[in-house]
Formats: C-alpha cells, structure tokens, sequence
C-alpha cells in the first residue's frame, strides 16, 4: 500500500484500488477519514475530526443502508433502516 498526496487529499492505492481517503487542510488537523469499505465501495466506517466513528452496513443483496451507528456506545446516533419492497 502507498499513500499519493493529492491537493487536500490522501489518496490511499492497493493494486487497482484507488480511494480518497482523508480530507484535511495541510495542517495538522484532519476534517474526515475513510476507514473502511466493502466490495460495493460502500464506506462502512469513518471517522469525524472530532473523532466520531460512524460505521454503516449496506444490504448484500441491493446495496441500501441497514443501519448507521455514531460514537461510543452509539450515542450520537444509532438507526436501522428498512425499506418498503415494490
């Protein structure tokens, strides 16, 4: 894995994998995180400059959210998701 600097961003590349990961000014703080991602290139979790982890999961079958959960112990914000089927 190598890390290109890109403008604002760090773009993080593993074989033909290529995803921009971070925003941040050039200074010492960083304003968002990509920590990771499913096959569908869904982020599943992320974390905030102000260190919030958000994670999510996507259905395997259709790839919608099912559930969005922030902070320690989900206390920011915990949700499931379910969708009317037509």
């Amino acid at each position: 894995m190598r890390v290109i600097a890109a403008g604002d961003f760090a773009t993080t590349a593993t074989d033909n994998l290529v995803t921009q990961n971070q925003l941040a000014d050039g200074s010492a703080q960083t304003f968002w995180t990509a920590n990771a991602i499913d096959a569908e290139q869904h982020i599943t979790q992320q974390t905030a400059g102000n260190g919030v982890v958000t994670s999510r999961s996507f259905s395997a079958l259709n790839g919608r959210l099912l559930s969005l959960a922030a902070g320690s112990g989900n206390s920011v914000q915990n949700s499931a998701y379910t969708y009317d089927l037509q």
